[in-house]
């Protein structure tokens, strides 16, 4: 399994087990409102993955998330995925799991909050989220944060980061409790299956 550090990723990039946590998701034109759980740069891990397509015995087509074997600079033969060359699921992506509290309102007006995990290609969170972290470093935890969603398929959709206004958002309603499920998690093994390469031929 290849971790990698942002220097690794490049523009071009194409893009007993623990629980998983939910993935993070929001539609087109919705809203959310989180915490993010990274108070500095080498709070993310980034990872190589491929996305395998499966389908389930009642015909329903999912793409988990399964880990690349090949380290930065080895040739494919080291990961059978790879190796395949295969369009479906032979292409790398090197992926950050965000982590994230998101509240949500019922129409009572009552709050849940949850902890998620949003997977995204390692150059959005280099541009879109890194940024965020440099401006407000280890207090960023303790910031609001809304994130909007343009667009209703892959190709053409857009999120939108931004810090909400204390005066709107008190930070005192959004309280952190759900973050300790982050306490023991890891990405690999949970919502990315760890594989070995016998497991992959």
């Amino acid at each position: 399994m290849a971790e990698l550090t942002f220097d690794d990723v490049k523009e071009n990039s194409s893009s007993t087990l623990q629980q998983s946590l939910p993935d993070f998701k929001i539609a087109d034109g919705e809203s959310a409102i989180v915490r993010l759980i990274h108070p500095s740069k080498e709070s993310f891990k980034i990872y190589s993955v491929h996305k395998v397509p499966l389908t389930t015995q009642k015909g329903k087509n999912w793409f988990p998330t399964v880990n690349c074997l090949r380290n930065v600079g080895e040739d494919a033969t080291a990961c059978p995925l790879c190796a395949a060359k295969n369009d479906k699921y032979s292409t790398v992506t090197p992926t950050c799991y965000i982590r994230m509290v998101q509240y949500e309102f019922g129409k009572d007006g009552s709050m849940t909050a949850k902890a998620v995990v949003w997977g995204r290609n390692a150059i959005f969170v280099k541009n879109s989220v890194l940024p965020l972290v440099a401006e407000y470093g280890e207090n960023l935890p303790n910031t609001v944060v809304k994130i909007t969603r343009t667009g209703a398929n892959f190709n053409n959709t857009k999120y939108d980061i931004t810090v909400c206004n204390q005066a709107n958002y008190p930070i005192e309603r959004y309280p952190l409790d759900a973050a300790s499920a982050f306490d023991n998690y890891e990405e690999l093994g949970t919502n990315i299956w760890d594989k070995s390469f016998d497991d992959l031929c």
